[in-house]
């Protein structure tokens, strides 16, 4: 019995990720049918500042000059507050270096002040899941002034468009919780070390 779950399963997986990617390459997606009066659009981006992510098709610019309203993730105005960068720095008397080995410290603040141009006092600070990011974003192109998203935004509020987000600032800032700072820590070892 358990024999024919596993060959049901796998045809299931198999049939449905043929259907799933038929599409190679596709980040725009229409959605309609099942009674929807208008057609929506899902666009699938990415946080970057590379330029090959603006270069947008004819049918992207098809679709967006259809819709009225423009949904992102979170709102990409600069505004910070309190519980913001409480969930970017380390608590009270917490220090990255306090977190792990001083050998590894050593090597990986070293590895991280190439690419994250900051001082070592301002590196302990923060949480080390941050430095992860901020580590991995270092090797990322920034030919545009403005990450995908933002210009994604601003094309928008041009357009007159109504511009939702799917979740606040401090949401999305609280997803850096979710780790506990030992498992923050051997994330950014990963991550740099490896």
């Amino acid at each position: 019995m358990q024999f024919i779950f596993s060959v049901f399963l796998s045809l299931l997986i198999s049939f449905f990720s043929t259907q799933c990617f038929a599409q190679t390459n596709a980040l725009l997606w229409e959605i309609s049918g099942n009674g929807l009066a208008n057609s929506s659009y899902l666009f699938g981006t990415i946080h970057t500042q590379d330029k090959r992510a603006f270069e947008f098709s004819k049918s992207f610019h098809v679709a967006f000059n259809k819709c009225i309203q423009f949904a992102c993730e979170v709102p990409m105005e600069n505004e910070t507050s309190e519980h913001m960068i409480n969930q970017i720095l380390n608590p009270k008397g917490v220090t990255l270096k306090s977190l792990m080995p001083d050998s590894i410290y050593n090597e990986l603040i070293k590895k991280i002040k190439k690419r994250v141009k900051s001082s070592t006092e301002i590196l302990n600070t923060i949480k080390p899941i941050v430095l992860a990011s901020l580590f991995s974003e270092s090797f990322l192109k920034k030919d545009m002034s403005l990450i995908l998203d933002s210009y994604l935004e601003k094309m928008a509020v041009k357009k007159q468009m109504k511009v939702i987000s799917l979740e606040n600032k401090e949401e999305a800032f609280d997803a850096f919780s979710f780790f506990s700072l030992e498992e923050q820590s051997q994330i950014l070892i990963e991550c740099v070390l490896n």
